[in-house]
């Protein structure tokens, strides 16, 4: 995935204080749901990969309540820095985020009960090698849950041809 800065892949208007907070509120009750249909539970520890600005780990470290914790990764350090700043904003102390290559290995033991990501694994080039990888540091009988739309269907008004052949 590289280095990303906090101009985020989806873009975000000028002056936008949460860039992320359409795509955030748009996928809210979705993801409270597949976080409680795919067994989540206060008290687990979580990873979440690809943060960004923390929405996904925020929501996460709200779910699992402070006997629980999360743990962000991210590659830019502004998003660490903002996402932190995010989390101690709204009271948040079971949550903490790491810059860290999310393709590369991480220095985290087997110690999670949960991985999780959201709109993450598009972005990068061998998503199931990484995926390999990252589940590593969950614990037996752990749980991976990744929300990832499904582009195939995506086309543009107006027609733009690198979209319509992508």
């Amino acid at each position: 995935m590289g280095q990303q800065s906090t101009e985020f892949i989806l873009g975000h208007p000028e002056n936008e204080p949460d860039p992320l907070s359409v795509l955030s509120h748009a996928f809210h009750a979705f993801t409270l749901q597949v976080f409680a249909e795919a067994g989540i539970e206060k008290g687990m520890r979580i990873l979440e990969i690809g943060s960004g600005g923390g929405d996904l780990a925020l929501l996460a470290a709200e779910y699992v309540g402070p006997s629980g914790s999360v743990v962000g990764v991210e590659t830019s350090p502004e998003a660490v820095s903002y996402g932190m700043h995010r989390a101690q904003m709204n009271g948040l102390n079971n949550v903490s985020f790491v810059q860290a290559p999310i393709d590369q290995d991480l220095p985290f033991e087997p110690e999670f009960d949960a991985l999780v990501g959201r709109i993450v694994l598009m972005f990068l080039p061998s998503p199931a090698v990484t995926l390999r990888r990252l589940a590593r540091h969950v614990g037996p009988n752990g749980l991976v849950i990744f929300q990832e739309p499904d582009m195939s269907w995506a086309k543009s008004v107006p027609n733009v041809p690198s979209v319509e052949n992508a």
